[in-house]
C-alpha cells in the first residue's frame, strides 16, 4: 500500500477485518489503541527522544504518517488495557489514543495481525508462539518469524509485533 493512515477518532476494540479499497486487491486493517509518547513535525527531535528512551530500556518506535513523526510505544486492543501499559511508563507523559493502519496484504502482515491479537487476547508466551508456527503453515519463512520464534518474553513478542505493524503500515 502507497500510504498509511491513523484514524485518531473512534475504535473501543482492537480488530482485523478485510476491507476492498477502490482496486481489486485487499488489505488489511488493524484498528486498536497505541500508547503514544509524542508526536513530531521535526524526525530529528523524535529520533533524539527515541534514543534517549531506549537508553533507559523504554522500547520506542518511529511511525511516520501525515507528514508528522509520532513516538509509539506499543499497540492494546483497548483504550483501558493501552492505559494499563501507559502506567507501566510513571515518569513518562503518554498518551492513548485510537490507532488503525491499513496494511498489506502479505504472509507477514497476516502473522503479525494474528500475532498482535493473541497478545491482546493476552494469551501465555507459548500460545502466541503456536500462533506464529500455525501462521507458517504453506507459506514461506521469513527472518521475522524466526525471531518471534525465537523471542524470549511476551515483550521482546509486543515489540516485535509493534515494530513490524508500524513498518508494513508505511508501505
Amino acid at each position: 500500500m502507497a500510504s498509511s493512515q491513523a484514524d485518531i477518532t473512534s475504535t473501543s476494540t482492537a480488530s482485523v477485518s478485510q476491507i476492498e479499497p477502490n482496486s481489486s486487491s485487499f488489505s488489511t486493517t488493524y484498528e486498536g489503541y497505541a500508547v503514544q509518547l509524542g508526536v513530531f513535525e521535526d524526525v530529528k527531535a523524535a529520533e533524539q527522544i527515541q534514543e534517549k528512551l531506549n537508553e533507559q530500556a523504554v522500547s520506542v518506535f518511529l511511525w511516520n504518517s501525515n507528514g508528522q513523526t509520532y513516538l509509539i510505544h506499543r499497540l492494546a486492543a483497548s483504550e483501558l488495557a493501552g492505559k494499563k501499559l501507559a502506567a507501566q511508563l510513571p515518569n513518562i507523559e503518554t498518551y492513548v489514543k485510537p490507532f488503525r493502519v491499513e496494511l498489506p496484504e502479505t504472509n507477514v502482515a497476516n502473522t503479525t495481525l494474528a500475532v498482535q491479537q493473541a497478545l491482546d487476547a493476552e494469551q501465555t508466551l507459548a500460545e502466541v508462539r503456536a500462533v506464529v508456527s500455525e501462521s507458517m503453515q504453506g507459506s514461506d519463512k521469513t527472518a521475522w518469524h524466526d525471531q518471534l520464534l525465537e523471542a524470549n518474553s511476551r515483550s521482546e513478542i509486543e515489540n516485535l509485533t509493534t515494530k513490524k505493524l508500524l513498518e508494513l503500515s508505511a508501505e
